[in-house]
């Protein structure tokens, strides 16, 4: 989970998101969310609309940011980033 100063969570916003795969196949078209700070949300629909693209669109570069961020801090407590 990743927490801000004062133990608040993040919101997320997608604003007009697609995902379209490189055979053209359109997995997510014009999705809009907004989820505020301590806010729960649900993404509930059929089987093949979107829903894991969708979430897998925020999980991926999140799990990129958190492992630069920690080789970042472990550079920095090593000495090797300046």
């Amino acid at each position: 989970m990743v927490r801000k100063a004062g133990n608040a969570l993040a919101g997320v916003t997608f604003d007009g998101v697609a995902k379209i795969y490189p055979d053209g196949t359109r997995a997510v078209n014009a999705f809009d969310l907004d989820v505020k700070d301590g806010e729960f949300m649900v993404l509930v629909g059929p089987s093949g609309c979107g829903k894991t693209t969708a979430l897998r669109m925020l999980a991926i570069p999140l799990a990129v940011f958190l492992a630069f961020q920690r080789y970042f801090a472990e550079g920095l407590l090593a000495g090797s980033v300046k």
